[in-house]
């Protein structure tokens, strides 16, 4: 969780949508900021550093995903989500971009930063911003009739960002759940590193 303070309900709240817009689904987005929060452990009270391994876990996960029409679902691996969405045309057309194309519409549209911050998110210069920026303009505008296609992303954004009210539940209990199994499956590896090794010399002396 970002912070105890009365303001971590805020920021968890921004974080999730933002997760909310990159995913397009409520479930795959709540998956994402735990994953964020968790990956980010000490930094997970500093916005801008959680943002950059929000969108970073994005793009990883996105990587994951199993190739299909994107207009039909945007539930990511691992989801919590039961079954499809059926999102708008302008929603349904970022789904079909790259991932760190659709963070960069997200983060210069929905949450209007600039290419520095943006680039500090993504892991990228603001000359490659500017660059995947207009490439991502380009591809939407061959995907929707909209002439007016800044506008209608930037509303859309704005619309549907509205839609994440409050930060997810259980936020804390879930966070501090999927620390504890990753250290169990890391304690898991070293003990059985410890036997293969042992296991080796154990060979090694005998022969």
């Amino acid at each position: 969780m970002p912070g105890d303070g009365p303001d971590a309900g805020a920021r968890a709240t921004a974080l999730l949508r933002t997760a909310y817009l990159l995913t397009g689904e409520r479930g795959a987005a709540e998956d994402l900021v735990v994953a964020a929060l968790v990956a980010a452990g000490p930094s997970a009270d500093d916005p801008a550093e959680l943002r950059r391994v929000l969108v970073a876990e994005h793009v990883r996960r996105s990587r994951r995903q199993v190739v299909g029409e994107a207009t039909a679902m945007f539930t990511l691996p691992g989801s919590r989500a039961a079954g499809p969405v059926s999102p708008g045309p302008v929603a349904a057309a970022l789904a079909r971009l790259p991932a760190r194309t659709r963070a960069v519409l997200v983060l210069r549209y929905g949450e209007d930063l600039s290419e520095e911050v943006t680039g500090r998110a993504v892991g990228r210069p603001p000359a490659a911003v500017a660059s995947l920026t207009a490439q991502g303009l380009a591809r939407l505008g061959e995907l929707l009739p909209d002439p007016d296609l800044e506008p209608a992303l930037r509303q859309d954004l704005t619309r549907r960002a509205a839609e994440v009210d409050g930060p997810p539940a259980g936020l804390a209990d879930r966070v501090r759940e999927d620390r504890r199994v990753r250290r169990a499956h890391r304690v898991a590896l070293a003990v059985l590193a410890v036997v293969l090794l042992a296991v080796v010399l154990l060979v090694a002396v005998t022969l």
